[in-house]
This record gives structure tokens, C-alpha cells and sequence, in this order.
């Protein structure tokens, strides 16, 4: 159908098009509280992930309302780590488990993505995704190192 074909050109211009362009990256042990620099003793303090980023298209009108997806992989164990608070916007959710997902609204994205398990990894990274039909996309520039070798990745 007609529609249909719109989906999936849609789909690939925003795929083909969407840039993820991360602006400040923090790792805390409270929402307000100072700055990790590394893992060696903070393993069971880090809770919080802080993330700050703008998402860009040429045309970012096809952008809003579009439902996006954040994730905090563990790059050891191929793992996603859990967002353990649940989004009140979608609580009856069964993505709760894989990541933070929000709508955009074409303003700068701030999400603090808790996660309270002792982290025993060396490496993780935040990957970022569009969602549609269940399906998560990844998108260009979506993925970046925030922990590496157990040091944090400042940005």
C-alpha cells in the first residue's frame, strides 16, 4: 500500500539521516551528587548515568514524536543493564527492562538512566535507537564509550 511505502521511506530517511550528537556524559552515585572518574572503587556507587544529546536530521520536523530508545550496554558480558526505575510514561512497558524511551520533542534529550547492580565490567557504552514496531533501530553516531578499561571516557 501507499502507506506503507511512506513508513518505510520514512524509516530510511530518519535511519539514513539521524545523528546523534552527545553533549555531556556523567556517571554518579546520586542524581545531583559529584562526578565518578573511574570504576576501581566506585563499582557499587555507580548509579546514575547522566546523558545530555541532541538528535539531527536535515529535516528535524520528521524528527518529533518519533519514539526513541536508550540503552547502557556492558561491552564485557553483551549485556544491556537494566533501567531500573520505571518510566512513568509507559508503565505498563515490557521494554522497562531494555532502556529508557521517550518521544521526542525536538528540545536537547536529558535522561538519568539509574541502574543500583554493583557494576563488575571494565567497558560499557550508551547506544541510542529509533523504535518502531518493536523494533529497535540503531542510529548514526549512536553509539558511544562512556567506560573504558574501567576508566571513564570524559565528554
Amino acid at each position: 500500500s501507499l502507506e506503507r511505502y511512506h513508513n518505510t521511506q520514512r524509516l530510511n530517511d530518519l535511519l539514513s539521516n539521524t545523528t546523534v550528537r552527545f553533549d555531556r556524559v556523567r556517571l554518579r552515585k546520586k542524581k545531583h551528587g559529584g562526578d565518578i572518574h573511574e570504576l576501581k572503587y566506585n563499582r557499587a556507587h555507580w548509579k546514575y548515568t547522566i546523558l545530555e544529546f541532541f538528535l539531527e536530521h536535515p529535516n528535524r520536523q520528521l524528527l518529533l514524536d518519533e519514539e526513541f530508545l536508550v540503552q547502557i550496554y556492558d561491552l564485557d558480558t553483551g549485556k544491556v543493564l537494566p533501567l531500573n526505575e520505571r518510566n512513568p510514561a509507559y508503565p505498563e512497558s515490557a521494554l522497562d527492562n531494555r532502556g529508557y524511551r521517550f518521544l521526542y520533542d525536538g528540545n536537547l534529550v536529558e535522561v538519568a538512566y539509574f541502574n543500583s547492580q554493583k557494576k563488575k565490567s571494565q567497558n560499557y557504552e550508551v547506544r541510542i535507537f529509533l523504535l518502531r514496531d518493536g523494533i529497535a533501530y540503531p542510529l548514526k553516531n549512536g553509539q558511544l564509550q562512556i567506560v573504558k578499561d574501567g576508566k571513564v571516557v570524559e565528554k
